[in-house]
C-alpha cells in the first residue's frame, strides 16, 4: 500500500474516493485486528510454575504500574505536557518491550 500510495503521489493520480475510503476503513481497523489476534494466541499458551519467579513479576509490575506512574509524573510535573502528548508519552511507556 506505501508503494502504491507513493507512485500515485509521484504520478499526480487520484485514485477515487471509493477505492480512498476502503483504504482508510482497512487502516483504522489494522490495529483491532492485530491486538484481537494475538489475544487469541496468547490464549493458547500455557504458563509453567518455572518461569514464574520473582523477577519476572517485578518487571512485571515495573512496566505495568511504575513505568506510567513515572512517566506521568515527569510529564506533567517537569515538562508540563498537554493532555494529548501526556496520554501518548503514557501510552508508549505501557507498551511491552521488545523480547
Amino acid at each position: 500500500m506505501p508503494i502504491i500510495g507513493l507512485v500515485l503521489n509521484c504520478l499526480q493520480l487520484n485514485p477515487g474516493i471509493i477505492i480512498t475510503t476502503v483504504v482508510q476503513n482497512l487502516g483504522a481497523s489494522t490495529s483491532s485486528l492485530a491486538l484481537f489476534t494475538f489475544g487469541l494466541t496468547l490464549g493458547s499458551i500455557k504458563i509453567n510454575k518455572e518461569l514464574v519467579n520473582k523477577d519476572v513479576l517485578l518487571m512485571v509490575v515495573a512496566k505495568n504500574i511504575i513505568h506510567p506512574i513515572m512517566a506521568f509524573i515527569i510529564g506533567n510535573y517537569i515538562f508540563h505536557l498537554n493532555t494529548y502528548w501526556l496520554y501518548s508519552l503514557i501510552i508508549a511507556t505501557s507498551a511491552p518491550t521488545a523480547y
